[in-house]
């Protein structure tokens, strides 16, 4: 990929990773999911019927306080493609190959056959679709490429996105939609976290108060 097609700035939508078993029990349709597995909505009618499905599978009369607003729903959409766009802008303003240093240093700084193990696991907790329906394998998807950009790039930042959104106060009402127990139970997890934070503090600090790109992403949600 070149540089002026990596940093083209991608069409907006409402997207957020959705976990394998939030999406065994509601059942969405096909048709809400990306390749990438992830949960993308074009318009307010599909937040609407997003949040009626998992309504219809809870137990609102008894307690109605679990209901699902589509609203919330919305806005953690919008949140994530904030974000994206965030980390779109620092490549395009500041640092173009970041995640590809970002990938390097951590290869250099953990384990690498540890750090694939983590990525596989995010990979089967949170499935592109190909892997949901076995069309490929977590490990062949590992070593593929989406448009030239290995696919291990790629899941860096999703796997970022995805602590974030966990680690977000806010989100906890949806937990099980972005539950990484499982990622959470693998010692390396947190290390990853540390040591992205650790690399992003030796790249160009960015916005309005001049930060490392991840306390930039986190500070919204620390502020509010």
């Amino acid at each position: 990929m070149d540089i002026q097609s990596q940093n083209r700035i991608p069409e907006p939508s409402f997207e957020f990773h959705i976990s394998r078993t939030a999406r065994d029990r509601y059942q969405f349709p096909e048709s809400l999911y990306s390749a990438r597995g992830k949960a993308i909505f074009p318009n307010f009618h599909a937040i609407r019927l997003f949040a009626e499905r998992m309504n219809r599978a809870r137990d609102l009369m008894n307690f109605p306080e679990q209901a699902v607003q589509a609203g919330q729903i919305g806005a953690m959409g919008l949140i994530d493609e904030i974000l994206h766009l965030v980390i779109h802008l620092y490549r395009e303003q500041k640092a173009p190959l970041a995640g590809r240093e970002a990938l390097k240093w951590l290869q250099e700084h953990v384990d690498p056959e540890e750090l694939d193990e983590t990525l596989l696991l995010f990979i089967d907790e949170f499935p592109p679709l190909a892997v949901y329906h076995r069309r490929v394998t977590p490990q062949e998807y590992l070593e593929g490429s989406d448009d030239n950009v290995p696919n291990r790039e790629l899941l860096l930042e999703e796997l970022l996105l995805l602590w974030l959104a966990d680690s977000n106060p806010a989100y906890s009402p949806y937990d099980e939609l972005f539950n990484t127990d499982r990622l959470k139970a693998k010692a390396l997890f947190p290390h990853i976290i540390e040591e992205l934070e650790r690399f992003f503090e030796t790249q160009p600090v960015f916005g309005p108060e001049n930060q490392n790109l991840i306390a930039m992403l986190r500070s919204p949600a620390e502020a509010v």
